[in-house]
């Protein structure tokens, strides 16, 4: 009963205005919500009363990832990071950020790092894998893209991405696997035809190129 919830907060802090930690519950509810703007604004409300608390940089930077304000999450995340360096969810939430932000050399940087500190803990792998095969790093990124699809299979994005690494290490065979697992979801996958021309050319398979 969020609503409730919020009325009740409201009826807070009218009695006590300065306490951050009311602030930073309605930030989560409007989070929840899917209300970014007021929760981002009632986050902020808690950093100005107690720019002390640093796991508010947390809550912050979690809201400006969902706004697509990246610089901004980027900044808090690494502030938050800067007091809590065992964070991992968070670290990977960085890493994401800078991954969807167009910057894979930096997200491949924080992937590696959550990575090798806690592999049975790891989360993001889908997202690694691509931001390998973005800086080339087509082995690794077979690695990552492969696990990945053990817990998302159907997903067309890791498929073509699986493919593109195996064509890039010059492995046909498992390539044209990935391709074949690409088209039998989506056969209008335009996209990737070039790509999968090249590869049945340099097969022999000039007419199906």
């Amino acid at each position: 009963k969020y609503e409730d919830a919020l009325g009740a907060y409201k009826k807070a802090i009218r009695l006590r205005p300065t306490d951050p930690f009311i602030y930073i519950s309605m930030g989560n509810i409007l989070q929840t919500m899917g209300d970014y703007e007021n929760a981002y604004n009632s986050f902020m409300q808690a950093q100005q009363i107690y720019p002390e608390y640093k796991y508010n940089y947390l809550n912050i930077a979690n809201i400006e990832y969902f706004r697509k304000n990246y610089s901004g999450a980027i900044d808090n995340y690494n502030k938050f990071l800067s007091a809590y360096p065992e964070h991992q969810e968070a670290a990977e939430n960085l890493a994401n950020v800078y991954f969807s932000s167009g910057q894979p050399e930096k997200a491949c940087e924080v992937y590696s790092t959550v990575y090798k500190k806690s592999p049975s803990a790891f989360k993001e792998f889908g997202n690694y894998g691509m931001a390998l095969y973005d800086t080339k790093q087509y082995k690794a990124a077979v690695q990552m893209l492969e696990r990945a699809l053990q817990d998302d299979g159907e997903n067309e994005a890791l498929l073509a991405k699986l493919a593109l690494s195996y064509q890039n290490l010059g492995d046909n065979d498992k390539a044209l696997e990935n391709y074949d697992k690409v088209f039998a979801k989506n056969p209008k996958l335009t996209v990737l035809k070039f790509d999968y021309a090249n590869l049945l050319a340099n097969m022999g398979r000039l007419s199906d190129a």
